[in-house]
């Protein structure tokens, strides 16, 4: 499909490159700790680079405290 995956996350290195391993992202498309400004920024970048065509997931975490 010519799909580049990229994974940004406010989540430390370690855990954002074994979770970009186990879904298959390569790990220089991987961006690390990651502010939600500097998100938008890395996204604006990808917009200006590649010419529009870039979508945006954005993930929740759940955690054991939530549902007590």
């Amino acid at each position: 499909m010519g799909v580049t995956v990229y994974m940004m996350t406010g989540d430390g290195q370690i855990t954002a490159r074994a979770v970009a391993k186990h879904v298959g992202i390569s790990p220089e498309h991987v961006w690390a700790r990651m502010s939600p400004k500097g998100k938008a920024k890395v996204v604006a970048d990808l917009i200006e680079k590649h010419g529009g065509g870039v979508a945006m997931v954005c993930a929740l975490k759940f955690t054991t405290s939530l549902f007590c």
